[in-house]
């Protein structure tokens, strides 16, 4: 019996989280069409906190739960509702992947840029903080391309795994098989989603590595197919060694003259 409640309760879990995952991703499809369309007057009211963000991820959950309350009190069939969330979700990633690659365009063009510069009138912020805005955004945008892809092609494969578990697809007659390949991708997709964001975002995988380091002892370090020792040129070798607030400045200064 407490296993079966366990189980239960965990089923619920999964499934509020795949149908907030669901709508999380319409909701920054809306939130970045505003930002991408209004985007110099996106930032003066969202400038410091991303509310908008936060406020669909609060709403997606509350969504999440109630729809899951409601399964369980009327008994309603929740392998509708995972196919459905499912593939509402891929769905709405495809536009994600769009939007963003649209964003990444218009972040690389000079004319945007200027834009931003020229209207910095309707941001409580600088010509400096703008600028680094569009660094941060820029590197946020690479991140947000490998999270969709990843969460995209793991929600593929738990859609197929459920499809090959009820036999609708591969009519596999080992119980044992069917339900490996149904337990096993829920399990991956919550291991690999994660990894991926900590090993794409720099400051995540210095943590990440460090605790790897303490834990095992090892030593991790990122190796160089040009080691420093063989570069002669002692400007390239500055460079190198180069702090990020440093190259920061250097960016903002190269900036500022071309826009004299």
């Amino acid at each position: 019996m407490n296993g079966t409640l366990i189980r239960s309760i965990f089923t619920d879990l999964i499934s509020i989280t795949l149908f907030t995952i669901t709508f999380t991703s319409i909701g920054f499809i809306i939130e970045r069409s505003v930002a991408l369309i209004y985007y110099y007057k996106y930032e003066f009211f969202c400038n410091d906190i991303p509310y908008i963000g936060i406020i669909l991820i609060v709403i997606s959950w509350i969504c999440g739960v109630i729809l899951r309350l409601l399964t369980r009190l009327y008994q309603l069939d929740i392998y509708f509702f995972i196919f459905a969330s499912g593939s509402i979700q891929i769905s709405s990633q495809i536009i994600c992947f769009c939007i963003i690659k649209t964003t990444k365009k218009q972040y690389t063009s000079n004319e945007s840029i200027d834009s931003r510069l020229k209207n910095k009138n309707f941001s409580n912020c600088s010509i400096i903080s703008i600028r680094y805005q569009t660094i941060e955004n820029k590197k946020i945008i690479h991140l947000m391309k490998i999270f969709i892809t990843t969460t995209s092609i793991m929600t593929t494969l738990d859609l197929l795994s459920l499809a090959i578990e009820f036999g609708y697809i591969l009519n596999i007659q080992n119980k044992e098989v069917k339900s490996f390949i149904g337990n096993v991708i829920p399990y991956l997709t919550a291991t690999i989603v994660p990894l991926t964001v900590i090993i794409m975002e720099e400051k995540l995988r210095k943590n990440f590595l460090w605790i790897l380091r303490k834990i095992s002892g090892m030593r991790f370090y990122k190796t160089s197919i040009t080691p420093e020792p063989m570069i002669r040129d002692s400007k390239i070798r500055a460079e190198i060694n180069m702090t990020n607030d440093k190259l920061n400045d250097i960016y903002f200064l190269s900036y500022a003259n071309q826009w004299k």
